[in-house]
């Protein structure tokens, strides 16, 4: 029997999975969460795992959208803590400098996640139950400043005793420079300074003018000449310097140990919180590490089920970038529990098996991975891994045989709720005994239903996985033109090899590929030239499936901009009547006032004078006539396109759609949700009954190309960005936008205000309170948008 390890040792040294902790570990704050990322290994509680993950989810969604977490000064205390548990001990200053940072975290933490708590009640939840004493850090902030120095403010005590040792050394540094002085006008001195020896001062003297400066001599210097001595006038002021030194060294001992024991009465709900603060240094970077991999949080299977949707390797990312490593796609437990991998070498087949395990291995460790949305992973009981050369010298074992090992370990140890990932197997060993060894080994795997992931390059293989039920072939992709691998996976059909193309890319002597290809036997050459052929053909078609999205693409585009350009006639022709009833109102007060102005002048007059008055009021009225007119012509312009809603229409009518040169005949009409269908050439527009007009007869203009059977309700958008407008700007732009949308039959709209400052929420919210077509409104769900974005109901 195989040696017993704990499940997923092998996985996680074989999958590189230390190289993605080390890259977490760079955004951890202190020793804290290094301590569980070094101690992270695979969960097997389904909902602790998920828990994990949608507490990731909380802390990256805190580091898109929110001000900067305040976890940064937590310190790693652990020792000091344990050490503060020793009766009468007591921590140096520079402790508790430490603890003092992380007593501020600890309260500000638990401020910053309680103030969040609608948005990650999870993390609110876990932070509750931070440990919070302002008090004690006033005490410390009292008694050490961030130097590591016990200050004056200590204690009275202390206080007291440093005023009377700087007065006495003031009043010995006097005394001494009297001394100096009179010694050094005597020539009796080496140097005039005052130095100290063994803690007391004293003057530096020649040696032979010691006897004549009294005193007790200290030290000697090494050549002799200088002798340091402490006069006796000083000595008694000397020990009461050194005694007071003393009594504040005592009085520093007992401010720390009493402040030591204020933490250790605190030492079991302060080790609680410690214990807190390290798992969100342990969050926090994992957050950040799925900023930079664009992670997602996993789903999870209890059946043996592998849905990996686009992930890409997170090793990869870090050296070359997101967008540039090719994404992955693998499924495993649906239809088939083994999935058979070949292509050329270098072509990506290994790391496509990394790439899976990793995503499954980080998964089931609560990291985010770097795939789409509804990826799901099963909960695994181990993952075993047979890749690379795994030789041993002192073992005796050749890399065929290291395989065989690992693979006997499989077999034994394996269940339907592992996951194997073994790279070219049977190979090592001749070919024909290598493929038989491994359609042996997968029928056993497929037989216990065991989801597996096997890369090869033997062809035997590849028909086994297409006769097999539980077992499906997937080649790498390869352009056959570069002879360069894409490190693009497609499920369905085995890679070709490409053995003899990159052969002669390297100018490999052609007699000798010749030979090679006629001792290779027709049917495999059949086989290689048939899968090159498919893949190309495959290849094709993704080319002309990518150019009909991007035509869809084009279609939609241009549909969206017909749309801009109809709402912005409907505006015109708004802006237009407004002016032409604005100008009739003036017209009609120009009008009144010329004719009150004319009777009253003609009751005034003389006969000579009213034949005057009579010929101006006549030219004045054609001038207003003529202004009537023109504002008429603009009016019924206007109506035009906006028709009256009385009108009564019938199937067979000839109509022209509003703000639009389109026209054609109504072939049906659907009163109850007051639509129209119209036969516009070959193409059959659906829209509302009040944008059409009725028309006399059929123009001869040419109808705009317009996309078959489009409802303008279907193009409508439902959201509007107002990022970046002014108050006035965004007003308009929201109206426009909600009467676009009850036009369209919307029930539901969102406004994207952005968060800022708040004021154009405001503005927006005020616009809303009394618009008549808004029936209610709140803001989004914090995964939403949040209070950056608005949600309108409207009125039916």
């Amino acid at each position: 029997m195989s040696v017993l390890v704990e499940p997923f040792t092998h996985a996680l040294e074989k999958l590189e999975f230390e190289r993605i902790r080390k890259r977490a570990e760079r955004y951890t704050v202190s020793g804290l969460g290094k301590t569980l990322l070094e101690e992270c290994r695979p969960l097997h509680d389904r909902s602790e795992l998920e828990r994990q993950h949608a507490f990731v989810s909380e802390m990256r969604l805190l580091l898109e959208t929110e001000d900067a977490i305040p976890i940064h000064d937590i310190r790693d205390i652990r020792e000091s803590l344990k050490r503060a548990t020793v009766e009468y001990a007591f921590l140096e200053p520079s402790e508790f400098i430490e603890i003092l940072y992380t007593l501020r975290s600890s309260r500000a933490l638990h401020s910053y996640f309680q103030q969040r708590s609608h948005l990650v009640p999870k993390l609110a939840s876990l932070s509750a139950g931070l440990f919070s004493d302002k008090l004690l850090e006033r005490h410390i902030e009292l008694t050490v400043d961030e130097g590591g120095r016990v200050l004056d403010t200590a204690s009275k005590k202390l206080r007291t005793i440093r005023e009377d040792l700087i007065a006495r050394q003031d009043m010995l540094r006097r005394r001494y420079a009297s001394i100096l002085k009179t010694v050094a006008d005597k020539e009796f001195t080496m140097d005039d300074i005052v130095t100290q020896r063994d803690g007391r001062m004293v003057i530096p003297v020649k040696s032979e003018h010691k006897r004549k400066v009294a005193g007790v001599v200290h030290n000697v210097s090494q050549t002799g000449q200088t002798v340091f001595i402490e006069p006796n006038e000083t000595m008694e002021l000397n020990n009461e310097i050194i005694s007071l030194q003393f009594e504040e060294h005592r009085e520093i001992s007992f401010v720390l140990r009493e402040l030591t024991s204020r933490i250790r009465a605190i030492l079991p709900t302060f080790t609680s919180a410690l214990d807190i603060l390290k798992q969100l240094d342990f969050l926090y970077a994992k957050g950040r590490y799925s900023l930079e991999i664009r992670g997602v949080a996993a789903g999870f299977s209890d059946a043996p089920m592998l849905q990996i949707n686009n992930a890409r390797h997170p090793l990869l990312i870090a050296y070359h970038g997101y967008d540039s490593v090719q994404p992955l796609t693998v499924e495993l437990g649906k239809e088939y529990t083994t999935l058979v991998i070949s292509g050329p070498n270098t072509g990506g087949k290994t790391v496509a098996l990394k790439c899976a395990g990793l995503i499954v291995l980080m998964a089931q460790c609560g990291f985010h991975i770097p795939a789409d949305p509804g990826t799901t992973t099963p909960m695994c009981d181990d993952i075993f891994v047979d890749i690379g050369d795994d030789q041993s010298v002192e073992d005796d074992l050749s890399t065929f045989s290291s395989h065989l090992k690992n693979i006997k370990t499989i077999l034994e140890q394996s269940t339907r709720n592992s996951l194997v990932l073994i790279d070219e197997i049977g190979s090592g060993t001749d070919p024909n005994e290598g493929s038989a060894f491994a359609m042996s080994v997968l029928a056993n795997l497929i037989r216990r239903g065991v989801p597996t992931i096997v890369t090869t390059h033997h062809g035997a293989l590849k028909s086994f996985a297409h006769e097999t039920h539980g077992a499906q072939n997937a080649g790498m992709e390869f352009d056959t033109e570069s002879l360069r691998p894409t490190y693009r996976l497609h499920t369905g059909l085995p890679g070709s090899s490409y053995a003899f193309e990159i052969a002669g890319k390297l100018d490999f002597p052609a007699s000798v590929l010749r030979d090679a290809k006629n001792r290779m036997g027709e049917q495999h050459a059949k086989l290689e030239t048939l899968l090159t052929d498919l893949e190309k053909s495959l290849k094709d078609a993704r080319e002309d499936s990518a150019k009909a999205r991007g035509e869809k693409d084009r279609l939609e585009k241009l549909t969206h901009e017909y749309e801009i350009k109809l709402r912005d006639a409907n505006k015109d022709a708004r802006e237009v009547l407004r002016k032409a009833k604005e100008e009739a109102r003036e017209l009609l007060e120009k009008s009144r006032a010329l004719v009150e102005n004319t009777i009253r002048e003609l009751r005034e007059a003389t006969a000579e004078k009213q034949i005057v008055i009579r010929k101006q009021f006549v030219n004045a009225q054609a001038e207003l006539s003529a202004q009537t007119e023109k504002s008429s012509a603009e009016h019924e312009m206007y109506n035009a396109g906006n028709p009256d809603e009385n009108v009564t229409f019938h199937i067979g009518d000839l109509v022209r759609i509003s703000g639009s040169e389109t026209e054609g005949k109504i072939v049906s009409l659907s009163e109850g949700s007051g639509s129209a269908e119209v036969q516009a050439g070959a193409l059959k527009i659906k829209t509302k009954i009040q944008s059409l007009k009725r028309i006399g007869k059929e123009s001869k203009k040419k109808n705009p190309v317009v996309p078959a059977s489009v409802a303008l309700s279907d193009v409508a958008p439902t959201s509007i960005d107002l990022r970046g407008m002014y108050g006035d700007e965004a007003l308009s732009a929201v109206e426009n936008f909600i009467a676009e949308a009850v036009a369209a039959g919307h029930a539901r709209i969102e406004i994207i205000h952005g968060k800022g400052t708040g004021a154009l929420r405001t503005y927006i919210h005020n616009l809303l309170k009394s618009h008549p077509s808004v029936a209610s409104f709140r803001l989004a769900d914090w995964n939403t948008g949040g209070t950056g974005a608005t949600l309108v109901e409207l009125k039916k």
